[in-house]
């Protein structure tokens, strides 16, 4: 193997995939293609030497959808280890590569419900504490109604601004809503 050579792979995928996936990997603070290349590696376990503990693929779940595309860049090990798996499983490439971004996808999202050290889950948090509804935290924070749905549903990031009079409507403090220390209210 030729560890010099490079690949490019263009994944064809739905538009709602590739959203998913870029704030995943913003979230993450990488780029959408080591979010794409880590999820390889960890679905195909890792290297060419433990092929045959890979897990079973459920094809139903892979998108028929190919409105989007990203250029993929791999290497020829992981290149090598992607043509095994799709002639294993009798897929292309591309599905292969768009099932292990759905696996990855959907453990980012149960990590992020079962982690209360985030803005979205210490608002919530502090929300239902303060025993308000949206509309009166919108009232009392300046903000819009909208807005704080769009924050409870981590669809935007909060600006400092909008964070600290959030804190300042909820009596909680700024840290603590964004997730920086666990003690409590």
């Amino acid at each position: 193997m030729d560890t010099n050579k490079i690949y490019k792979i263009t994944v064809r995928m739905p538009k709602e995939l590739r959203e998913n996936l870029t704030y995943a990997a913003n979230k993450l603070n990488i780029t959408s293609n080591t979010f794409m290349k880590i999820s390889l590696y960890s679905y195909l376990n890792l290297s060419l030497f433990s092929l045959a503990d890979a897990a079973p693929i459920n094809i139903s779940k892979i998108p028929k959808d190919r409105s989007v595309r990203i250029n993929l860049i791999v290497d020829d090990e992981l290149h090598t280890i992607l043509e095994i798996h799709a002639q294993k499983y009798n897929l292309t490439i591309n599905d292969l590569i768009l099932y292990t971004i759905l696996v990855s996808l959907n453990d980012y999202d149960e990590f992020i419900k079962n982690n209360i050290n985030n803005f979205q889950s210490r608002l919530k948090i502090a929300i239902e504490n303060k025993g308000i509804s949206q509309a009166e935290l919108a009232r009392r924070s300046g903000l819009s109604r909208a807005s704080i749905t769009d924050y409870l549903k981590g669809k935007y990031k909060a600006k400092p601004g909008a964070i600290y009079s959030l804190a300042q409507a909820l009596d909680v403090d700024t840290f603590w809503l964004l997730g920086y220390q666990n003690n409590n209210l």
